[in-house]
C-alpha cells in the first residue's frame, strides 16, 4: 500500500497570561494501533506541557487531537508517530514550526492506557491455518491464512497435520509483529469441532502463545466463531444463520440464550460432497471455486431432491451424480445440475426457518458463501418474502483466525470458554 502522509494543523486559540495555548488536531485514517510518539527538536530552547488528550469521532473518521501549553516562541521539529494506518508500519509528518515536549514519557503512558484489549485468534479445524487479532470493538488487525491443498485426492489427516506445523510459527510471529505484545489481552484457539490431529497442532500453539505472554487460554467453538463474526462484519441484528461449510450443514437461530439447531444436514455436509465431487472428476481439493466455474456452462438433469422438515440429505445426490459421470454425463451438466438442486434446497430450508421463528434478516456464513449462484437464490427468496439477506463478506468467509479472536473476546467476558479441545463440539452445546 502506499505511503500517506498525517495532516496535522497547528492553531493558536487564545493567550493566558504569558502563555500560548495551541491545539494540534491530527486525522487517522484507519487507526489500529499505537507504537508510540517520538519528538526530534532541531533547537531545545523553547518548553512545553501536554495540559489535555482526547480521542474522537469526526463522522466515520477518528481523530487524535492533544492541547500544549507553549511559553516561548515557535521551534522547529520533526515529529515521528509509529503506528498502523492502512498498512504503513511508520508515518513521518513535518511541522515547520512547532515545541518540545518534555512529558514525552507521560504522554507515551496515557496513549496506551487509551488501547482496546487485543485478542490473537489461532484457526486449525481442517485444512486451513489463520491466525489474527481483534480488538474490542471488532476491528480486525490482522488476519493470516495459509490453507492445504492438493491438485487431486483430499485431506490426509497426517500431511494437514504437517502442514500446520510447517507454517504455524511463522504466521504468529508476523502477526505478533503487525500488533504487538502490549495491549493483548487472551489467546483464543478453535477448540473443536474439527479433525483432531490439526485441532492438536493449534492448540498445542496456543498454548505455548499464552504461556510465553501471560495471558488466559480461551477455547472457543468453531461454529460459533461463523456465527459472530457474520454478525458483527453485517451488523445483523439476531438473524436466522444459514451455516454451510465443509463437514457443517445447519440452519441455526439464537433462542433462549443460546444456539439452536432448527435444522441440519442428516449425513454429509453440502461442501465436503461438493469436494467429493470434485475429487471424483479430477478437480483437486478444494473443489467448489472450480465446480462454481463449470457450472456455468451447464445445463440441468433431473437429481434426488432430500428435504424433510428442515433437515436435507445430499447423500443420494452425490450417489446419483457419481453413476451418472461414470455412465458418460457432461462433468459441466453435473456441475450446474448439483448446485441448483442442493442450493433450492437450502433456500427451502432457511425460508421454512424464517417462517418458524418469525425473523425477517437471514445470515449466510461458512465457506460456501463464497459462491454466487448460492447468495444469487437465497437473494431471490428474501425478496419474495420480504426479508432483508446478508452474506458474510467474502475474506470472513472461510476458516480464518479473526473469527476465533472475537469469539474468544465474547467467551472471554461472559467466562464460557474451555482449555482442551472437543472434536465433537456441537454449537447447540456452547
Amino acid at each position: 500500500m502506499t505511503n500517506k502522509w498525517l495532516i496535522g494543523t497547528l492553531r493558536k486559540k487564545k493567550i493566558r497570561g504569558n502563555k500560548s495555548i495551541f491545539f494540534v488536531d491530527m486525522m487517522l485514517d484507519k487507526v489500529s494501533d499505537f507504537r508510540g510518539f517520538s519528538f526530534f527538536v532541531r533547537k531545545k530552547r523553547c518548553k512545553g506541557r501536554i495540559s489535555s488528550l482526547r480521542i474522537r469521532w469526526r463522522g466515520s473518521e477518528r481523530i487524535l487531537a492533544w492541547r500544549m501549553l507553549i511559553d516561548c516562541p515557535f521551534q522547529a521539529a520533526i515529529l515521528s508517530w509509529r503506528g498502523r494506518i492502512s498498512g504503513v508500519r511508520m508515518v513521518h509528518f513535518y511541522f515547520k514550526r512547532t515545541f518540545l515536549i518534555k512529558s514525552c514519557v507521560a504522554f507515551l503512558k496515557y496513549a496506551y492506557l487509551k488501547r482496546k484489549m487485543i485478542a490473537i485468534g489461532i484457526e486449525s479445524t481442517a485444512h486451513t491455518f489463520g491466525v489474527g487479532a481483534v480488538d474490542e470493538k471488532g476491528n480486525v488487525l490482522a488476519n493470516e491464512t495459509d490453507s492445504y491443498k492438493t491438485e487431486s485426492g483430499g485431506m490426509l489427516l497426517d500431511q494437514v497435520a504437517k502442514h500446520h506445523e510447517a507454517v504455524v510459527d511463522g504466521m504468529i510471529e508476523k502477526v505478533l509483529e503487525i500488533v504487538g505484545t502490549e495491549n493483548i489481552g487472551i489467546v483464543a484457539y478453535s477448540a473443536g469441532p474439527g479433525l483432531t490431529p490439526a485441532l492438536f497442532v493449534g492448540f498445542k500453539k496456543a498454548k505455548e502463545l499464552a504461556a510465553r505472554l501471560g495471558k488466559p487460554l480461551v477455547g472457543i467453538n468453531h461454529c460459533a466463531a461463523h456465527l459472530s463474526i457474520g454478525e458483527i462484519t453485517t451488523g445483523t441484528k439476531n438473524p436466522v444463520f444459514l451455516y454451510v461449510s465443509g463437514v457443517n450443514t445447519q440452519v441455526i437461530s439464537y433462542e433462549g440464550g443460546k444456539f439452536r439447531i432448527l435444522g441440519e444436514t442428516l449425513d454429509v455436509g453440502l461442501g465436503n460432497a461438493l469436494d467429493k465431487f470434485g475429487r471424483d472428476i479430477g478437480l483437486g481439493f478444494p473443489a467448489g471455486a472450480k465446480i462454481e466455474e463449470m457450472a456455468r456452462r451447464g445445463k440441468y438433469i433431473v437429481l434426488p431432491y432430500t428435504v424433510k422438515g428442515m433437515d436435507v440429505s445430499f447423500s443420494g445426490i452425490l450417489t446419483k451424480i457419481q453413476n451418472l459421470y461414470k455412465k458418460g454425463a457432461s462433468p459441466e451438466d453435473l456441475c450446474f445440475s448439483f448446485q441448483e438442486t442442493a442450493f433450492a434446497m437450502m433456500a427451502e430450508v432457511a425460508e421454512r426457518a424464517m417462517a418458524h421463528v418469525d425473523k425477517q434478516e437471514l445470515l449466510l456464513v461458512g465457506g460456501v458463501a463464497a459462491n454466487k449462484k448460492f447468495c444469487e437464490m437465497l437473494q431471490i427468496m428474501c425478496e419474495e418474502r420480504g426479508a432483508k439477506f446478508f452474506k458474510c463478506p467474502m475474506q470472513y468467509c472461510g476458516d480464518q483466525g479473526a473469527m476465533i479472536a472475537w469469539e474468544g473476546l465474547i467467551r472471554f467476558k461472559e467466562k464460557r470458554f474451555i482449555t482442551e479441545i472437543n472434536p465433537y463440539w456441537r454449537v447447540d452445546e456452547v
